[in-house]
């Protein structure tokens, strides 16, 4: 497994890393996003705040499966619906509906690892630790796919409420 981590501090850094792993990789199985968003626009350098469907094409080049982000609102349903429109291969986005922060975000410390090696993903565990990290953090963490479950549209509804 090839694990690299980028931090992004303008857009022509976020250019030349991209140039640079699309030459490395013609897919990446996971990407995960630290960045401050909202519903409708995600800030992935200081100097870069793009809408949820301009951040889809920077990213559908790596044809990513999977994508976890510790963003503000990313779980909220416009922005799921927009990338997984616009990036065909994509099958799970982990994110929260709510204000976020990195102690809300525990729980990635270890899905990040479970995603990556195991052969089959099982639901009740991802669904334990999103549990566990609720009660321990009060963060909420999504598991979002392309059909949209009704525990989800609760979540989303009650993160569009604050």
């Amino acid at each position: 497994i090839t694990k690299e981590v980028a931090f992004i501090n303008s857009a022509v850094e976020l250019q030349e890393k991209f140039i640079n792993y699309k030459t490395k990789y013609s897919s990446i199985k996971l990407i995960v996003v630290i960045a401050h968003s909202n519903r409708e626009v995600i800030s992935v350098a200081p100097d870069m705040i793009l809408k949820w469907e301009a951040f889809a094409h920077w990213v559908l080049p790596f044809n990513p499966q999977t994508m976890i982000f510790i963003a503000c609102e990313a779980g909220q349903f416009p922005s799921t619906r927009t990338l997984f429109d616009k990036i065909p291969k994509l099958t799970k986005i982990y994110a929260s509906p709510l204000k976020t922060s990195l102690a809300h975000a525990e729980v990635i410390k270890i899905l990040v690892p479970y995603i990556l090696l195991a052969k089959t993903l099982d639901n009740e565990i991802i669904q334990a630790g999103s549990l566990l990290n609720f009660f321990k953090t009060g963060g909420v963490i999504l598991q979002c796919s392309r059909r949209n479950t009704e525990w989800n549209q609760f979540w989303q509804f009650i993160g569009s409420l604050m």
